[in-house]
């Protein structure tokens, strides 16, 4: 619980945990570091490290994601699919 600005946690550990929750909080952590009237300088710069500097998601965690949502088998989808890395920052729409 924030009790106060003595008492918040560090910018790091703010980030750590948004990542740690996984990629809607993480989009969340991305529009916050675009607020900087909400939050302090040392916060904004740890958030803006979730556009660009998260590990890639493994293909494995991807295909079962997508799969998942689908409700089939990609070779059924589609009739290509590449298995490379996926970078978590990606917008759909933007490459």
């Amino acid at each position: 619980m924030l009790r106060g600005k003595d008492h918040w946690p560090s910018p790091k550990d703010v980030r750590e945990a948004i990542e740690e929750l996984g990629l809607t909080f993480i989009k969340f952590g991305q529009v916050l570091a675009l607020r900087r009237d909400l939050l302090p300088g040392a916060y904004i710069e740890e958030l803006e490290r979730l556009h660009d500097q998260l590990p890639p998601m493994d293909f494995p965690t991807v295909r079962a994601l997508v799969e998942d949502e689908l409700g089939a088998k990609l070779t059924v989808k589609f009739s290509a699919f590449s298995d490379g890395v996926v970078p978590t920052n990606v917008q759909p729409g933007i490459e």
